[in-house]
């Protein structure tokens, strides 16, 4: 290894320990605001009692996670396809856009947990009411910023490939879809948040199984330990596929003016 690639590698381990560093200092602060200030185990419990009650109840835990994560692939991954698949046809038809995208804004101004309980009965108190919901929340961001992207291409360079003779197909894929990847990735960064809260929100309504519905059992419950321990694990889902991505867009993007920053 070289001297100068040497700081390079040490970036990703310094990262790392500033994340555990402050992850553990908010944990620390939170455990003596509690113990010191008395408060009582139903309103917010010790860090340490969530903790064992997330190794004590692990098997459950693990086993509801799986199956909202499950609804969470099947409805995000739909999203992605679709929104890519749609972004795609507004850019390169203008009769569709000016058709289909004022009917996708539209809506989305209706609350999606308002029509929840109406998907449990459209689709059936199961795993097709929760990928629905999934899918519905998570489109619409990453449809306008695919659109965003795709549209971000400056002219000139669209003129001085087609002067080469570059045909429309290898403009899309090689110009205009490469230039798009900040624009779609940040979108798809933002749908993945949301994904779970989906997920989670269709488990609490129709009770289809999953982390929702245990939430929903710890609540009727005052069972804060294990709200709070379904909260822990609902986050470290929510951050694991969060940089999964993050990962994946490093790799595919790493030419990007913010990566180059980031580095220097």
């Amino acid at each position: 290894m070289t001297a100068a690639s040497r700081p390079q590698a040490r970036r990703p381990v310094r990262s790392a320990y500033y994340a555990a560093g402050s992850l553990l200092t908010t944990l620390l602060a939170w455990e003596a605001v509690v113990r010191l200030g008395n408060v009582s185990d139903q309103v917010v419990p010790p860090v340490s009692d969530v903790i064992r009650v997330m190794v004590d109840d692990a098997g459950i835990l693990i086993e509801a996670t799986l199956e909202t994560l499950q609804g969470i692939a099947l409805g995000y991954g739909a999203a992605v396809v679709v929104s890519l698949a749609l972004a795609t046809a507004i850019v390169a038809w203008r009769p569709f856009e000016n058709t289909v995208y004022p009917i996708l804004v539209a809506t989305q101004a209706i609350p999606k947990i308002a029509i929840a309980p109406l998907l449990a009965v459209w689709f059936g108190f199961g795993m097709s009411s929760k990928v629905v919901l999934v899918f519905l929340i998570c489109f619409f961001p990453i449809v306008v910023d695919t659109v965003i992207g795709l549209k971000s291409l400056k002219a000139d360079t669209v003129y001085l490939a087609r002067s080469m003779g570059a045909s429309r197909y290898k403009i899309f894929l090689r110009l205009r879809f490469v230039n798009a990847l900040p624009d779609i990735f940040g979108g798809v960064k933002v749908a993945a948040v949301f994904a779970v809260s989906a997920a989670v929100i269709a488990e609490y309504i129709t009770l289809a199984g999953g982390m929702g519905s245990l939430l929903v059992r710890a609540n009727a419950e005052l069972d804060t330990e294990r709200a709070f321990a379904i909260v822990g694990y609902l986050t470290i889902v929510g951050i694991v596929i969060f940089y999964a991505i993050e990962l994946l867009e490093a790799r595919l993007v790493s030419w990007h003016v913010s990566r180059r920053s980031a580095a220097a």
